[in-house]
């Protein structure tokens, strides 16, 4: 199968640009030929750079650049941030002009949060009215879906699909390199930082994770980094 994947990649820092990565590498063993539609800055084999974070026309450009590859299916990666201005919203049109010249769509949505804003809301159902697949990775995921999405007939397209992890050993002595003695137990949290992830819920929450496991000695770590100025 001849696979179109719009997404950012690597060596593009971001959380779903490694996504991909891996995705793509999984597809490929598989004996797919993918090919990877992608923002300024992604490279790698069969990878094309087409459009930018702010474009006014991205719909049409990555829709170009992605029909010229005839592919049998493109999976779009989805998160608010990566479709244009106004919540991505550069992302409803993209998917209607692959329907219409007869392609389907599969698209993984990275951002579903429970008490999603009404802006996010309008947008996801907009997604999945008009894609003929939909993974989520969470089983809260699904169940807000199903609570923003009206029509009860859209529910079959939706696929819950866990997002699994690499397999990693244990770095011998990493918690002695950090100065933490190794009997204490350690909740770590990692990943880039910006003002929408909500990191600093879980510092106003830690006391009362740590007054549950009192008799342990329990470390919150936070580590990552900012792209660009948040």
């Amino acid at each position: 199968m001849r696979i179109g994947i719009i997404s950012t990649y690597p060596p593009i820092e971001c959380g779903i640009a490694a996504y991909t990565g891996y995705l793509t590498e999984a597809l490929r063993n598989k004996g797919n030929q993918v090919y990877i539609i992608s923002h300024l800055g992604a490279s790698g084999k069969n990878v094309f750079p087409a459009f930018d974070y702010e474009d006014g026309d991205l719909a049409e450009k990555a829709f170009s650049a992605t029909i010229r590859l005839t592919p049998d299916l493109v999976h779009i990666q989805h998160e608010f941030g990566l479709y244009g201005k106004h919540t991505g919203v550069s992302v409803i049109p993209l998917i209607m002009e692959f329907r219409l010249a007869g392609i389907r769509v599969c698209t993984t949505l990275h951002t579903v949060y429970p008490e999603s804003p009404e802006q996010h809301r309008i947008i996801l159902t907009a997604i999945v009215e008009n894609a003929d697949a939909i993974i989520v990775h969470e089983p809260y995921q699904l169940s807000t879906l199903r609570k923003i999405i009206k029509t009860k007939g859209q529910f079959k397209k939706i696929h819950l699909i866990p997002h699994g992890a690499r397999e990693l050993q244990p770095t011998e002595g990493a918690k002695a390199k950090l100065g933490i003695p190794e009997t204490a137990k350690v909740a770590l949290m990692i990943g880039y930082f910006r003002p929408t992830k909500g990191f600093e819920r879980i510092i106003k929450l830690w006391p009362k994770v740590a007054e549950k496991y009192k008799e342990n000695d329990v470390r919150l770590i936070i580590a990552g980094k900012v792209r660009n100025i948040q």
